[in-house]
């Protein structure tokens, strides 16, 4: 008789598992609770947001728990909100990761809404303790992490890897000593790739993306239209970034680097930064020796700019170096290096100028780098790679090894 029961609870669990062993999807409407719906969830399970605006009690501080589902709206970002609503009273973070959650736990299509946090970081995502979930095709606008330790306005990365694709990082903010308006990683080797970055804001580095002793790898980004202390765009701190295929247009800073701002890189701690554009960056006031660095500065350390266009600047220094010291200008007003330390010679027409001493006696490594304010031909901004030099032209192609497509966004300059 025991061995028979033995048997039948056998068989109960067997049948048990096989009814949970397929992935289960969860349908959430608005007026009920994210939260206990991935609390009912299990690996592999899908979470299906209706369409509307989801707040209160269990749609904030949203926690995965370790789990492996993937929590999406039903019809996309724009139609599907989660809104903290946190402030000084009530501070309140969106999403928090924080149980070792890998790329299979998974946020896609929601818009990730005011959050707000005093002396934390992440207001409207927080990874940390090695969480590196996906976060994709999603809004995140108009979160604060605020207060002297406030970073991480839209997502803070801390000790953590998450994937960062295809979304709109806008509007959000962070006024703390650490910053990171958009993006905060902090020794992160996050992936972050094909996102719009814009309109963020910090009253330290990084308005867009900071990164400190980590390496994240950023490409294909449109970073635009942030704004930071130094570092308008993005700001690396001993951190070997590979900085890749993006665009800087218009982000601003008060003293160095309106795009880029690289600083205090040892051996093995480098950036590396190849075919991007960086376009109308601006300084708003400079530090004490002036506004240097429009478009990229460096701090106390020899950085490399490789395949990369520096496209309407209008400004003196639009590339320069510092150290304690007074700070030394890599590049002027508008023109093109050329490759390996051989300078580039042409007759030169209005609009467009050639860097005549820099690269016979180069202090940061600068190779295949066109900076431009006018010129003839097919050429736009975007995103290019050098193709060749002639005497008198450029030919441009959209990434490095591709061919130039005449009939692209891309083709020859002529001067």
């Amino acid at each position: 008789m025991k061995r028979s029961v033995t048997i039948l609870t056998l068989a109960l669990l067997v049948l048990i598992l096989a009814g949970r062993a397929h992935a289960e999807t969860l349908i959430v409407e608005p007026g009920e609770t994210i939260q206990s719906n991935i609390d009912d969830a299990a690996d592999g399970d899908t979470v299906v947001l209706l369409n509307g605006v989801y707040q209160g009690e269990g749609n904030y501080n949203i926690d995965f728990r370790g789990k492996a589902i993937t929590l999406r709206s039903v019809a996309g970002r724009a139609m599907c909100i989660i809104a903290a609503q946190g402030d000084f009273e009530n501070p309140r973070r969106v999403f928090i990761f924080q149980t070792g959650e890998g790329p299979d736990s998974i946020i896609d299509g929601i818009t990730i809404a005011t959050g707000f946090l005093v002396d934390e970081i992440g207001a409207g995502i927080l990874c940390t303790g090695g969480a590196s979930p996906t976060i994709q095709n999603c809004t995140i606008t108009s979160n604060m992490a605020t207060g002297p330790k406030g970073a991480g306005g839209g997502i803070a990365c801390w000790y953590s890897s998450p994937v960062i694709r295809d979304n709109v990082i806008v509007s959000n903010y962070a006024n703390g000593s650490y910053g990171g308006g958009g993006i905060y990683c902090y020794g992160s080797d996050s992936e972050i790739t094909e996102n719009t970055i814009a309109v963020n804001l910090t009253l330290y580095d990084g308005g867009g993306i900071y990164s400190i002793f980590g390496a994240p790898v950023v490409t294909h980004n449109s970073i635009v239209n942030n704004g930071a202390t130094r570092g308008g765009g993005m700001c690396c701190w001993m951190s070997p970034s590979v900085i890749q295929n993006n665009l800087f247009v218009a982000n601003e800073g008060d003293d160095y680097g309106g795009g880029l701002y690289c600083r205090d890189s040892s051996a093995g701690r480098t950036p590396t930064i190849v075919n991007n554009t960086f376009t109308e960056n601006i300084l708003l006031g400079g530090g004490e020796e002036g506004p240097f660095g429009r478009e990229i500065a460096f701090y106390a350390f020899n950085g490399d700019v490789i395949n990369s266009i520096i496209w309407r600047n209008d400004y003196d220094a639009a590339i320069a170096r510092y150290d304690p010291g007074p700070p030394e200008v890599l590049a002027t007003g508008t023109g093109a290096i050329g490759e390996d330390g051989v300078t580039l010679t042409s007759t030169t027409p209005a609009g467009v100028d050639w860097i005549a001493d820099f690269v016979a006696t180069p202090i940061v490594p600068i190779a295949h780098v066109v900076i431009l304010t006018e010129a003839t031909g097919t050429v736009t901004p975007g995103t290019y790679a050098i193709a060749s030099v002639s005497a008198n032209s450029i030919t441009l192609a959209e990434e490095a090894g591709d061919e130039p497509d005449p009939a692209g966004p891309y083709g020859t300059a002529t001067y």
